[in-house]
């Protein structure tokens, strides 16, 4: 999570250019020209958020100072692997769209956007696991398995027994994995 402060008087600029990202409001378009998740082969999940602290009265009525007023802007990611090399490959895919997004924020970034981005990543203060190692190539390949099968299913479900379906499905799956059509590659060693 990388966690940068905006300037006040230019909030409602980002705002814009935040939703020219999206396909619809919410739903990120995945080769949008700024930040293109589609290209990120290790990325789970994505997302740009403007973060605002509400508890400033409530602070206030237990005599606490009161959080700072101002916005950020956060910028939150699940992928697989080592931060570095996805922060590497984020770069690559999107300096342009980075540097646009985060010239909003004070500091805006400078010559180095890995040094910067470094700078301004906050620990999560919790995270949710679904599969513990399944990465997104894994993800992407079992989609694949399961659409490719599907079909089969709908035609083979109806005339054979349990054992001769899956017996179909296991050779249309090798033969389809000989002629490259599919992939299942082994689990990673994690």
């Amino acid at each position: 999570m990388v966690v940068a402060p905006i300037v006040e008087s230019r909030e409602s600029e980002l705002r814009q250019l935040l939703a020219t990202m999206n396909l619809e409001p919410g739903v990120a378009n995945p080769e949008n020209p700024l930040v293109p998740f589609g290209r990120l082969r290790n990325l789970h999940f994505a997302r740009f958020v403007i973060l605002e602290d509400d508890t400033r009265e409530d602070l206030a009525a237990y005599g606490r100072p009161p959080a700072s007023a101002t916005k950020s802007l956060a910028f939150l990611c699940d992928f697989d692997g080592p931060i570095s090399v996805f922060r590497r490959d984020l770069v690559a895919c999107a300096e342009g769209g980075l540097r646009q997004l985060f010239s909003y924020c004070q500091p805006a970034p400078g010559d180095d956007l890995l040094v910067w981005l470094g700078r301004n990543e906050r620990p999560a203060s919790a995270s949710y696991v679904n599969w513990i190692g399944r990465t997104m190539q894994q993800v992407r390949e079992e989609m694949a398995l399961y659409q490719s099968l599907v079909p089969l299913l709908a035609m083979d479900g109806q005339s054979s027994d349990a054992r001769q379906v899956w017996n179909n499905l296991r050779q249309f799956v090798r033969q389809e994995q000989a002629a490259g059509r599919l992939t299942l590659s082994p689990r990673e060693p994690r």
